[in-house]
């Protein structure tokens, strides 16, 4: 890998999308990538959500057994069980963005792990074929990491600065040691794919820069080294499937292309196993369709916090957090301009909130207050999950683990 594709900052790959002139501002939604995702984070929502049972009722019937109990008693961040729950929620995320805020959106994306919601969001996918393709492919995964590069990780390391990083890259390089960049997801933020033993004194090189370091994932994603897995992927579980042609333009996350036909979307859905995930290039690609505001469907630590996110997006995220949590489901208010005439994208933001008036009964809308740096102005509509709310549930019987767990829809 040489210098420049390992930068992969201000990357010529992002197609020029033209935009209309006059063009009404268009809406999308994204699906974010997987994160570490467990049952204490996420498990109230897939309780007590009504949209979340809707989905967790099909996806048992499809496979057979309780995702829900599974997911529970399963443990690991990226267990089989876990990557079935993180879809479930991010579609119920988007269910409740439609019915509860309106959302219609004329792009969708999928980041990473996303990519799967954002075939079914689509259309290109079932959702009970969807359900059964993550269960097979994370099988599939498993399978292949227990004898294929057992010893790699990706690691995730942000705030670093991009000329001495890129230096520390090809010291490592002319030592022998072999990584690989498996994400950019701005200036001075990648994922880095690299062989376990060398991971702690990675993680000082990058300390000694001034950068931090995130998250370590097991299994790895995203390497060049790893087309066996998409050969073996493809063979084994995609090729069982039909895929259609989006009913909506679908960002790819390896280089920001407009996937709108069947076999494009069969290409990003194996891109993911040993190309990259460029999210200034999606970013790029939104822009140039004339997108301005930005729905995050599912749990979400990352992309709606980007500073190329908050720049060109007003920013509305939906998520296990703060979907059953009173005042706390973020969208963009009133933009202003800057120096120059332009507008000047929503942050968003977890401050403190003032009421506004003309709150109805289970509904909260609160005025951010309280971030320093917080640019236009954002507000705060959520539906809480608790008395008065109004959130009518599905007429099933109660699960045996909500009963365990004492949690109660009202």
């Amino acid at each position: 890998m040489g210098r420049t594709e390992a930068q992969g900052w201000d990357s010529p790959t992002a197609p020029a999308v033209g935009r209309a002139s006059g063009a009404e501002p268009r809406t999308a939604v994204l699906f974010p990538g997987m994160g570490r995702f467990d049952f204490a984070s996420a498990g109230r929502f897939l309780v007590l959500d009504r949209y979340a049972r809707d989905r967790l009722a099909t996806a048992d019937e499809v496979l057979g057994f309780s995702v829900l109990e599974r997911f529970h008693d399963a443990g690991a961040d990226y267990s089989e069980y876990a990557q079935l729950a993180f879809l479930i929620a991010s579609l119920a995320a988007a269910d409740r963005a439609e019915d509860r805020f309106g959302m219609r959106p004329d792009v969708c994306a999928g980041a990473s792990f996303g990519q799967k919601a954002a075939a079914a969001y689509a259309g290109s996918l079932d959702f009970s074929d969807v359900v059964r393709m993550t269960a097979e492919l994370a099988r599939c995964e498993k399978e292949y990491f227990s004898t294929e590069h057992s010893d790699v990780v990706t690691h995730s390391v942000y705030r670093v600065p991009d000329e001495e990083f890129h230096a520390l890259l090809d010291d490592m390089r002319a030592r022998g040691e072999w990584f690989d960049i498996s994400g950019v997801l701005e200036r001075g933020f990648y994922m880095v794919s690299l062989r376990e033993s060398r991971l702690e004194d990675f993680i000082r090189a990058v300390r000694d820069l001034g950068g931090y370091s995130m998250y370590t994932m097991r299994p790895p994603v995203h390497a060049g080294a790893f087309g066996a897995l998409r050969r073996k992927a493809e063979a084994e579980v995609i090729a069982k499937y039909r895929i259609r042609a989006p009913r909506l333009p679908v960002i790819s996350d390896a280089d920001g292309t407009v996937v709108d036909s069947a076999e494009a979307m069969r290409t990003m859905l194996l891109d993911t196993f040993d190309r990259a995930i460029r999210w200034p290039d999606m970013v790029t690609s939104m822009t140039g369709l004339g997108v301005e505001s930005l729905y995050v469907t599912g749990a979400d630590d990352m992309f709606h916090r980007l500073n190329c996110t908050v720049r060109n997006f007003d920013v509305i995220t939906v998520n296990p957090k703060n979907a059953l949590r009173p005042g706390t489901t973020e969208t963009p208010g009133p933009g202003r301009l800057n120096a120059g005439g332009e507008p000047v994208r929503g942050r968003q933001t977890e401050a403190s909130r003032r009421p506004l008036p003309g709150n109805r009964a289970g509904c909260v809308a609160g005025e951010e207050s309280g971030a320093k740096d917080a640019v236009g102005n954002t507000f705060t509509i959520a539906d809480g999950c608790r008395p008065g709310a109004g959130l009518v549930m599905p007429p099933r019987a109660p699960s045996a683990l909500q009963g365990q767990l004492g949690w109660s829809p009202v």
